[in-house]
């Protein structure tokens, strides 16, 4: 049987040495290459010193089980006590002369906690990472072909110039990858949890789960012919991703991959694709989206200002079995609100999510299979030429939606010939479809109270304002899960990802 190690090695650039054990305070570790060197084991700690620097990657090397995982957290010493999980978090500092800055490959039962991670080269570099955890035949498969429990919490990733193109591997913020192509011996990602992180500044994509060499030889070119348990032993499974911030990525915020029911919630995307920005025909991305997942759940997300590409939406049902989107929030994106895409997209709902102010087209679409639209708002400011659909078809029955165009009124091709309506309401539309009800303002209830917050956020200026509506917005977020309301995007904000999202809702009363 496996021996639980429980010892704590802790590292402190400053007063640690290499030559120590690494196993006290005074007996600290100075750089990462002491780390680098070291076999760990279930229920080890590596405690990273708050507040200072690390220069190089860190490979991380050894497992834990089941109930005893590996950990690393931060520590600070106060009055003699070790005070763990406290203070500024360490930096890892890749420098861009590693490929990936933390990388985990071929082992499992890891938590990482509390660390700041940078990547920076001189010159952007096609496979540059933040935090890589990958997997390939070399992998024991002791744990039945599956590599589990590796948890990402509370971690920063930010400035990190992989290639600005590149999308299919890993190549930016986070990154979980398969890289064997033996579909005979499977090897899948299980009980993943990313939560509480924040991703800024990366190229290409702030957070991709799932990514795998086997992937079109396990999943074939026909979705439709999925059935649940024949598929499940091939997809990854307990995928969860929730409560991250990413902000101002090159292309795609986040995108679970080959994915088993995962699901994607509480999370924020601000500004994605801004490596398209005045130059929308470089790249095809959306903000939150999934490829190739078996009914994934995305809700209480956040989206908005993802910059006009060739696609450009909020969100995108893209080549997956059964997506279901509920209680997001979309605005602002310039590419529009949702893409469903093309004949893989089978059996997709989008439902109770609102999309405000939304540019060029709220959906587009290709689908083949009919995709259902139920209980959203959509609402069209007076200032924006948005239409309703792309000049591309595919069939949508649209039930109980609500479509509010303030000002002068539009007129609309509904696609009547693919598209089915019943019990929707409209508002600013001067063409209807056979249903067409006049829409209550009191239907937008919700809608105007989203409006009156961003409409509050160009009214702080100073730090002091800043910091007292930052602890005011978090306690309203907190009373409203507390009392069983949805909040959209984060339950809680950092200060640092309160006033980016302020600074970047401001550019838009300008």
């Amino acid at each position: 049987m496996e021996n639980i190690s429980n010892t704590t090695y802790y590292v402190d650039c400053q007063v640690g040495n290499d030559a120590s054990s690494g196993m006290a305070v005074d007996q600290a570790w100075q750089s990462v290459e002491a780390i680098n060197s070291k076999v760990f084991c279930p229920g080890d700690r590596i405690l990273f010193h708050e507040g200072q620097t690390f220069k190089g990657g860190l490979k991380l090397h050894g497992s834990g089980k089941e109930g005893a995982p590996v950990v690393i957290d931060s520590y600070r010493v106060e009055a003699g006590t070790v005070k763990i999980g406290e203070g500024t978090k360490p930096i890892i500092e890749g420098q861009g002369k590693v490929l990936y800055a933390v990388h985990l490959h071929n082992e499992a039962f890891w938590e990482i906690n509390r660390l700041e991670v940078t990547n920076q080269g001189e010159t952007p570099l096609e496979g540059r990472t933040g935090i890589m955890v990958s997997a390939d035949e070399a992998f024991d498969q002791i744990h039945g072909g599956t590599v589990e429990h590796i948890y990402l919490n509370d971690v920063f990733v930010r400035d990190v110039n992989g290639h600005p193109e590149i999308k299919d591997q890993h190549n930016g913020g986070i990154f979980y990858c398969i890289n064997s192509e033996d579909v005979a011996r499977p090897l899948i990602f299980k009980d993943i949890v990313i939560e509480n992180c924040h991703v800024k500044n990366v190229h290409r994509t702030g957070i991709s789960v799932g990514g795998t060499k086997c992937g079109s030889k396990i999943v074939g070119d026909d979705l439709s012919i999925w059935k649940s348990e024949e598929i499940k032993g091939y997809l990854h499974q307990d995928i969860i991703i929730r409560n991250n911030y990413i902000e101002c990525v090159g292309g795609d915020a986040l995108v679970p991959m080959y994915s088993y029911k995962p699901l994607i919630e509480h999370n924020t995307s601000q500004e994605a694709s801004i490596d398209t920005k005045g130059q929308p025909n470089l790249m095809y991305n959306a903000a939150i989206w999934p490829w190739q997942c078996y009914e994934a759940v995305f809700q209480y997300n956040e989206a908005f200002r993802t910059y006009l590409n060739g696609d450009g939406q909020a969100y995108d049902c893209d080549w997956s079995f059964g997506t279901l989107y509920q209680y997001n929030y979309s605005h602002d994106n310039q590419g529009g609100f949702m893409l469903v895409c093309q004949k893989n997209a089978i059996q997709s709902k989008i439902q109770n999510n609102i999309s405000y102010n939304d540019q060029r087209c709220i959906f587009m679409t290709s689908n083949v299979q009919p995709a259902y639209v139920e209980n959203n708002i959509v609402y069209i400011g007076k200032h924006l030429e948005t239409t309703l659909f792309s000049p591309d078809k595919g069939p949508i029955v649209f039930e109980n939606n609500v479509f509010y165009k303030e000002g002068e009124s539009i007129v609309v091709d509904w696609h009547e010939e693919e598209n089915s309506y019943d019990g929707n309401y409209y508002k600013g539309f001067e063409k209807l479809p056979e249903d067409g009800k006049e829409a209550a303002l009191i239907q937008l209830e919700e809608l105007v109270e989203l409006a009156d917050l961003q409409a509050q956020l160009g009214s702080e200026r100073d730090e002091e304002a800043l910091h007292k509506a930052w602890q005011e917005e978090n306690e309203r977020r907190r009373l409203k899960l507390e009392n069983g309301t949805h909040v959209y995007g984060c339950k809680q904000y950092t200060f640092e990802q309160y006033k980016a999202y302020v600074e970047s809702n401001r550019e838009l009363l300008k």
